[in-house]
């Protein structure tokens, strides 16, 4: 089974174009004139995507417009369910990811293909602002709750972003070291967001 780590959508795109069978926009294969529409749609992978701690929606319909298939939002704020639902057109699920059974993350997938785990865990712990100033977060040990969920689920795809800082943390190494373990192919960089059409400079570990 291929398995990839991956993070955000920058490198989610060009990751997929490496599997076999699937393109986007004008690299989609145009299929042969007798070939029926039931045998077209089994020609590519059905991917899905499930986008933990998904805010408002951003990144999903990002994704969304990339032409992957958006299988469900999941966050602990309750005001992001309309904004998500109405602008994306997904499930969304109330749920504490520390609380999320892995049972059913898994079942939010329904029949997919290939299953992409899109994780960006809140960067308030790790963030240069608020380190010192206010305490300790517990929120850091959600990094920690995902690991859970890859290693119980194994999806093919996983994507987080968060602060630059975090790359400095032991637990970013133990994070990464844990996906290899599981066979993952990992790619992480610390990338300046305007470099891809941000208006603001603003670095990003993806």
């Amino acid at each position: 089974m291929m398995k990839f780590f991956v993070l955000r959508q920058w490198l989610v795109q060009p990751c997929l174009r490496r599997i076999p069978g699937l393109s986007f926009g004008g690299n989609v294969r145009k299929p042969a004139s007798k070939v029926t529409k039931s045998a077209q749609q089994r020609e590519f992978p059905r991917v899905r995507v499930v986008d933990l701690f998904c805010g408002a929606g951003g990144l999903s319909l990002g994704l969304q417009r990339a032409g992957l298939d958006i299988a469900a939002g999941c966050d602990l704020d309750p005001a992001c369910q309309y904004p998500y639902e109405r602008n994306v057109k997904a499930p969304f699920h109330k749920r504490d990811v520390a609380e999320l059974a892995a049972e059913e993350l898994a079942a939010w997938y329904d029949k997919a293909d290939i299953r992409v785990l899109a994780a960006c865990a809140p960067c308030q712990p790790f963030s240069g602002y608020v380190v010192g100033r206010y305490g300790e977060d517990q929120r850091w040990k959600l990094l920690a709750e995902v690991e859970r969920l890859v290693t119980s689920v194994l999806p093919e795809i996983v994507t987080v972003e968060n602060v630059s800082r975090l790359s400095l943390r032991p637990m970013w190494s133990a994070f990464v070291g844990q996906l290899e373990d599981l066979g993952y192919t990992t790619a992480h960089a610390v990338v300046d967001c305007a470099a891809y059409g941000v208006p603001q400079s603003r670095k990003r570990l993806i």
